[in-house]
């Protein structure tokens, strides 16, 4: 669903804009200005908020109502974990867990997503690649709020709590009917470990014990 407004007895009244996809994971996007969030608060400072809390899950609930997953909120309440929300916002300035700074222009989009009740510390991999889907389907709030690239096939930068993830999506349309053809997720290969083993040398090959002992009187 491109753009829906649900509507949460917790928020004055005012019904929520949202977009409602299912792709890798089903999720419920809204922007978290809507909520009287910045978008760019620590999990720790969501889980705390309990007043912005109740909104996101209220928020989930009108969404499994919405994608018809329960049929009533009380049966929608006891299945917390789906669909997901997430908030998102336009990039800004923002820190890390790490204590880093991730400035606006390094990023797209800013999201933060909770599952089963907790913010989570990471995006994880389904909600960035639905993410990314929903950043190229014209008409929902990611669509809206990511800045646009030049090209449509470009990569999507997402700041989150722990830094940015990197992700991409091929899509089509027919009619009104949008598809995810495929999402990526881009990494980059980085050194895990590095160490030192040490060995007796009696218990080394001949070999390696002389060409040991050479390298010792250079």
């Amino acid at each position: 669903m491109r753009s829906d407004t649900l509507d949460i007895a917790l928020n004055a009244g005012r019904g929520v804009e949202a977009s409602i996809v299912d792709a890798a994971n089903p999720f419920v996007f809204v922007v978290a200005d809507s909520l009287g969030a910045s978008g760019i608060e620590m999990p720790e400072e969501i889980e705390a908020n309990g007043d912005l809390m109740r909104r996101l899950d209220a928020v989930r609930i009108a969404a499994s109502l919405r994608m018809g997953i329960a049929k009533t909120p009380e049966a929608a309440a006891r299945t917390p974990s789906i669909p997901k929300v997430a908030m998102i916002a336009p990039a800004r300035d923002s820190n890390t867990l790490a204590g880093e700074k991730l400035n606006a222009n390094e990023a797209d989009l800013t999201v933060r997503m909770i599952s089963i009740g907790q913010p989570h510390r990471a995006v994880p991999l389904t909600g960035a690649m639905c993410l990314a889907v929903a950043s190229q389907i014209e008409g929902t709030v990611v669509n809206r709020v990511a800045r646009r690239s030049e090209s449509p096939d470009s990569p999507v930068r997402i700041a989150q709590p722990s830094g940015l993830t990197v992700v991409g999506a091929s899509i089509t349309r027919a009619g009104d009917q949008w598809r995810a053809q495929s999402a990526t997720v881009y990494r980059t290969a980085r050194r895990l470990m590095d160490g030192w083993i040490y060995v007796r040398a009696s218990a080394l090959p001949d070999p390696v014990r002389r060409a040991l002992a050479l390298l010792e009187r250079r």
